[in-house]
């Protein structure tokens, strides 16, 4: 495991330097919008228009809420895949993320389908550049759980003082591994205390990982940071992996263009796994005429 909170600390496979690029200028801080939400699949949704506003609301003061400190950014393989995260109450922490992004375009569209109309797609990528750019100007503490050395190295070209821990491969499953790697990556918060932990690893292990990290400080009466769960939003900026092109982004497509990338592995995902979606979309649209028709349906949370 890397394990690094500031660029000359040493480790058993620390990324190697790189380039600075010039700091941006700082920025003038913009009063954030209210927050507006519209409830889907049980979750509520930012609905905006681009992410500029999410991203004025993170960089603004953060009040002490009752919500956890998460910016949620859940597709469709996410939504799938929630109950089996209900036995122990994940699935309902991430319900109460700060922020909940709809990063999936059939979620958009069934929001208009049961007239709770979101007006955009906000995806992970969409939100990381230029939040990401924000905190480097203005010189903001973050650190990154990454997937990979190169994606730090990168980053770190940009903002020097980035702490981040690339954790091993472990299985989500195995309670010691996942212990191994709070412990690693809270040593690391302790020592760069971060305003912003982008957990770029795969799901659900960052949605774990991140939950029991916000615990741990919580024990320790500590204010935790914001976490953000962005999967491979920081690969893509960094230019690790492509992301697809812009005009399958805007079909709804961009599933399939990472399909095509990874056929073998994504396969049985989104060809029979995610299939469980239209069971979710069919009970919404149930949900969606019986308040119409003054008959109120419990939600369909679990498929695991």
């Amino acid at each position: 495991m890397t394990f690094v909170t500031a660029p000359a600390s040493t480790s058993l496979r620390s990324p190697a330097p790189a380039s600075p690029a010039p700091a941006p200028a700082p920025t003038t801080p913009r009063s954030p919008a209210p927050v507006r939400t519209r409830r889907l699949f049980g979750l509520d949704f930012v609905d905006d228009v681009s992410v500029d506003a999410t991203v004025e609301r993170l960089l603004a003061e953060q009040a002490d809420a009752d919500t956890e400190p998460v910016v949620f950014t859940p597709n469709v393989d996410t939504i799938v895949r929630l109950g089996e995260l209900e036995p122990d109450g994940v699935a309902d922490r991430l319900r109460n993320a700060r922020y909940i992004l709809p990063d999936g375009q059939p979620i958009v569209w069934m929001s208009r389908l049961v007239n709770q109309p979101l007006r955009a797609r906000l995806t992970g990528a969409d939100l990381v550049p230029p939040l990401w750019h924000r905190i480097v100007a203005d010189g903001r503490r973050a650190m990154v759980v990454a997937a990979s050395d190169e994606v730090v190295t990168v980053l770190r070209g940009e903002q020097p003082s980035l702490a981040a821990c690339v954790p091993p491969v472990f299985d989500p499953a195995d309670p010691w591994a996942l212990a191994d790697v709070v412990e690693t990556c809270a040593e690391v918060i302790d020592g760069a205390a971060p305003e912003f932990v982008f957990v770029g690893i795969s799901s659900p292990k960052q949605q774990l990982l991140a939950l029991a990290l916000i615990d741990r400080l919580r024990r320790e009466g500590r204010r935790p940071p914001v976490f953000l769960l962005i999967g491979g939003a920081f690969d893509m900026y960094v230019g690790r992996t492509q992301r697809a092109p812009l005009w399958m982004q805007r079909a709804g497509a961009e599933w399939f263009y990472r399909f095509l990338v990874e056929p073998r592995r994504l396969f049985r995902r989104y060809f029979v796994e995610d299939l469980r979606f239209l069971t979710l979309a069919a009970h919404e649209l149930q949900a969606a005429r019986a308040a119409r028709s003054g008959v109120r349906l419990g939600p369909a949370r679990s498929l695991s």
